[in-house]
């Protein structure tokens, strides 16, 4: 995730990257495709969706939080990406044992595509466990999730990470891992590793960069990037 958490002040625990139901499925108009979204609509259904996401560790419900991964969500981890469902889960696992480490978050803002298939959120998180050396540590942080559906499914993470600001890390050489675009092309999101050499020697992190169309162009929305554990 985006480690929703500082892994370095937090014993390298995931934390990044949510209670309601999801959005219920509109009907389809006269030409067979999904109407598309009303923006406060569309900003309200991934919120609650977020909020649901953050109800499934909360309730350590192995079985909700891994219905809730895309098959190929990408997340941020303390030393590397986190690919694939399978990888994710089995990292985050910590966070839904029973005695584990303590995650919550809840979102605070959040926006998305007309087209009602790919929309983002972002909030803040609360990480309680333990460090290396067994002494009791908590941090603050904020997050950045991406999130996508085909048609009426529930929406599921795509990407997620911390929310911290890019700029930090200038000049980053940029490597994506995957990237999304809505289906009206208004939206789209790349998520991947970045290096530099650095007057402190060669360092390497993760990105997480949300784009959206304004007219002719693109505005960033959100530009974030963390730097991998050393």
């Amino acid at each position: 995730m985006r480690p929703r958490v500082n892994f370095a002040a937090c014993a390298l625990a995931l934390a990044s990257l949510a209670g309601c139901a999801q959005q219920a499925p509109r009907p389809a108009d006269a030409t067979g495709a999904a109407p598309r979204a009303a923006p406060a609509d569309l900003a309200a259904a991934l919120r609650r969706a977020d909020a649901a996401f953050a109800r499934s560790v909360a309730d350590r419900d192995e079985a909700a939080f891994r219905d809730f991964l895309e098959e190929e969500a990408v997340f941020v981890g303390g030393a590397g990406l986190l690919r694939g469902r399978d990888e994710v889960f089995a990292r985050w696992r910590k966070f839904l044992e029973e005695g584990g480490p303590v995650l919550r978050w809840a979102p605070t803002g959040g926006d998305g595509a007309a087209s009602g298939d790919m929309g983002w959120t972002v909030g803040s998180s609360r990480y309680e466990g333990q460090d290396a050396s067994g002494k009791q540590v908590a941090a603050d942080g904020r997050y950045l999730t991406v999130w996508h559906r085909s048609g009426e499914a529930p929406w599921r993470v795509a990407f997620d990470m911390s929310l911290a600001p890019a700029a930090e890390h200038e000049p980053m050489n940029r490597t994506p891992a995957r990237a999304l675009t809505s289906a009206d092309g208004a939206l789209e999101a790349t998520i991947g590793t970045w290096s530099h050499d650095g007057v402190k020697g060669p360092r390497r992190g993760a990105f997480l960069t949300v784009r959206a169309r304004r007219g002719a162009g693109w505005e960033v929305v959100h530009d974030s990037a963390v730097a991998f554990a050393r």
